[in-house]
């Protein structure tokens, strides 16, 4: 699998998981009125890489067009994130 595949996999598998912490932060509000400040920093964090990940694929940084995606490329393979 290459570089660009593996990291559009991990692109869209982070949004998804902003998108299903968003969800859940708003049933929690829902049900309680309230949201404690942890929860809104979450939630900041979760909107600020989707407004950015958006941002980015309408400027088209992630096309291979300048040798910047093969940047990217590079320093996503040698980083490793460990969970």
């Amino acid at each position: 699998m290459s570089g660009t595949v593996q990291r559009d996999i991990w692109l869209d598998a982070v949004a998804n998981t902003c998108t299903k912490t968003l969800e859940q932060l708003e049933r929690k509000v829902s049900l309680t009125g309230e949201i404690s400040q942890y929860d809104e920093k979450v939630g900041n964090i979760c909107m600020a890489y989707l407004y950015l990940l958006n941002v980015c694929d309408q400027e088209g940084i992630f096309d291979n067009t300048d040798g910047f995606t093969d940047m990217i490329d590079k320093i996503y393979n040698k980083t490793k994130t460990i969970h």
